[in-house]
């Protein structure tokens, strides 16, 4: 009997002899390169909201990431935000940094940023990211994407 294996982003298909069974789900960004996989998060506050997108692809024992994008929505944003991006790989005890990306004056369009690290499959990691909103009243908020 014939296996396979497909993988797009987090669905994998098995097909077993023409018979085809489908697990998890796929992610539309990810379709048209099977092997870039991609985690998405956001946070809120005060009704302005953070979202980031984190861009890696899985070859020769490694999950090298490529890209960290973010962007801002809501009104009454300045441009004096501040972003902290972090890559983590999880571990007993205090998580340790694998790359962290700073900036204190980070305009409300969008942004990506290139870490171009490799961390090896039996490597737990993560992306986090802290944002302090540009407004009369500064607030923050923090968040993390699931863990490969």
């Amino acid at each position: 009997m014939r296996k396979q294996l497909i993988t797009l982003g987090t669905a994998a298909t098995m097909v077993l002899g023409g018979l085809a069974l489908t697990s998890g789900s796929a992610n539309a960004g990810t379709a048209a390169a099977a092997a870039d996989r991609n985690f998405q998060a956001s946070c809120t506050s005060a009704g302005k909201k953070f979202s980031v997108g984190v861009y890696y692809t899985p070859k020769d024992g490694y999950d090298r990431i490529t890209s960290y994008s973010f962007s801002f929505k809501g009104s009454d944003i300045g441009d004096r935000n501040q972003v902290r991006l972090r890559i983590r790989e999880e571990k007993f005890g205090p998580d340790k940094n694998l790359w962290q990306w700073e900036s204190s004056k980070v305009t409300r369009s969008g942004h990506t940023r290139h870490p171009n690290i490799q961390v090896r499959y039996k490597a737990k990691w993560h992306a986090d990211f802290r944002v302090v909103f540009d407004l009369k009243n500064d607030r923050s908020c923090t968040g993390l994407t699931n863990s490969a």
